[in-house]
């Protein structure tokens, strides 16, 4: 598990395959639908570099909450990409 609240944490960067990446976890008992939009981005390669286990561990916790407190609809998981010169 990853010790956020402890200041513990080491977040590191490394390249990640967006679209394998929703794949994994647009999976299990409730419906899911994925959407990727970074691939206007991404040209040649599958890859955005960010932190792996931060994201995963923010998804989960997001999905959690959907399946306890949601209407058990379709849970929507969805990829953007925002250039941090874009972000003002």
């Amino acid at each position: 598990m990853v010790d956020l609240s402890g200041g513990k944490y080491q977040s590191s960067l490394s390249s990640v395959d967006v679209g394998a990446f929703l794949a994994g976890l647009c999976n299990g008992t409730a419906t899911f639908t994925c959407e990727d939009t970074t691939l206007l981005y991404r040209q040649d390669t599958h890859d955005i570099a960010f932190d792996e286990k931060i994201a995963i561990l923010a998804i989960e916790n997001g999905v959690t909450n959907a399946l306890s407190h949601g209407d058990r609809d379709t849970i929507k998981l969805k990829a953007e990409y925002f250039d941090s010169d874009s972000c003002g």
